[in-house]
């Protein structure tokens, strides 16, 4: 069985400060989330925490949609087609 050796002989203690910003830019470009989703599942889950997540890195840079859909009828199918053709014109500007 091996033997663990420790590198100092004692603990390194670090003296000085440390902070966080409350907003970091790490992205000159926007970025779009699409969360596509069945109708029948709950809104949310890590698309959305994910969007949270980097909302304070990038701010007003950051735009997420969750698009629900349901295909069951031809209907319901052209009503989709005709958001996902309203969001993208929109995605667009």
């Amino acid at each position: 069985m091996a033997k663990w050796t420790p590198v100092l002989a004692y603990p390194l203690l670090a003296k000085g400060s440390y902070q966080l910003t409350s907003r970091s830019c790490v992205l000159q470009q926007s970025l779009v989330i699409l969360h596509f989703r069945m109708s029948s599942i709950e809104s949310g889950g890590a698309p959305a925490i994910i969007n949270q997540y980097l909302q304070s890195f990038l701010g007003d840079r950051l735009s997420y949609h969750e698009i629900s859909f349901n295909l069951s009828s031809e209907r319901r199918e052209c009503d989709h087609t005709m958001m996902a053709e309203q969001l993208a014109d929109k995605l667009e500007t």
